[in-house]
């Protein structure tokens, strides 16, 4: 079998978009806003088989904190492939286009939230981190007196700017954010 893998064009978005439901599930009720592959910060590649869309990837631009710096990452996303391509070696030439074209965007690092890790590991990914759920019931926070002096309030619009400066700042500490 001989794929071509290429960036997603306007054409490919709604097939791309019944592969994605394969993979993920299809929702409840029918998304009503046109498929489309033309989104800020995300390059869609395909692999074909001919006409067909055998397999699609997404590479989400974005920054991570490593050493106080900010790097160029390669969050690797929507990953799916058609069950009859599954175990033929579609992956790979979707993984190599895909990581050239973050490579030369200037991306120093790929992530991946992997739903079967073994799949991804022969591509040099491996997990180093979970995704936890805490509950919290909310009585208990009723407990916790605020300091002396603090107000608090709703969140609103307006504080994005100073959230994303705590969240940098947190962030700048950290390895991976």
């Amino acid at each position: 079998m001989t794929l071509t893998v290429r960036r997603l064009i306007d054409a490919d978005a709604e097939p791309a978009r019944r592969l994605g439901f394969e993979a993920f599930g299809i929702p409840a009720t029918a998304p009503s806003d046109p498929a489309s592959v033309r989104q800020p910060g995300r390059t869609w590649f395909g692999a074909f088989d001919g006409d067909t869309l055998a397999g699609r990837m997404v590479d989400r631009e974005y920054d991570s904190y490593f050493g106080g710096a900010t790097m160029a990452t390669a969050g690797i996303a929507g990953v799916t492939v058609a069950a009859e391509y599954r175990g033929r070696g579609t992956l790979t030439p979707l993984f190599t286009e895909t990581l050239s074209a973050a490579r030369s965007r200037g991306a120093v690092i790929s992530t991946l939230f992997p739903t079967a890790p073994r799949i991804y590991r022969r591509f040099g990914y491996e997990v180093i981190g979970d995704f936890v759920t805490v509950e919290v019931p909310s009585q208990a926070l009723s407990a916790v007196a605020p300091a002396e002096g603090v107000r608090t309030r709703r969140a609103r619009a307006t504080d994005v700017e100073a959230i994303r400066r705590i969240y940098d700042l947190w962030a700048s500490e950290q390895n991976g954010p």
